[in-house]
């Protein structure tokens, strides 16, 4: 299946796309990085609300780096909807694998 092909909502970014889109946005927009991650985990959270039921459960999984954050704040949207019960897993470790 050709890239252009798939809907823009399922693409994947590499951390160095996203890190040049973040800061793209940063510079261009002046959105601060605080803010820009509010953002996008409201986003997430939204989205997570509009596909699935109240009342679900949600386990993510952290490793290193921005997205530990991205991952928090989209979890703490939802748990304060109080329709989500969240648990979290932080991964700590020198490994390349997290």
């Amino acid at each position: 299946m050709k890239s252009n092909s798939i809907p823009h909502h399922l693409l994947l970014s590499t951390s160095a796309q996203s890190r040049s889109a973040d800061k793209e946005t940063i510079e261009e927009f002046g959105i601060d990085s605080f803010t820009l991650m509010e953002i996008a985990a409201n986003g997430a959270a939204s989205f997570i609300q509009a596909k699935e039921n109240s009342h679900k459960k949600g386990f993510y999984i952290c490793g290193k780096g921005n997205n530990v954050v991205d991952a928090m704040a989209t979890a703490r949207y939802l748990a304060d909807q109080a329709s989500h019960k969240i648990h979290i897993c932080l991964v700590f470790g020198d490994s390349d694998l997290c």
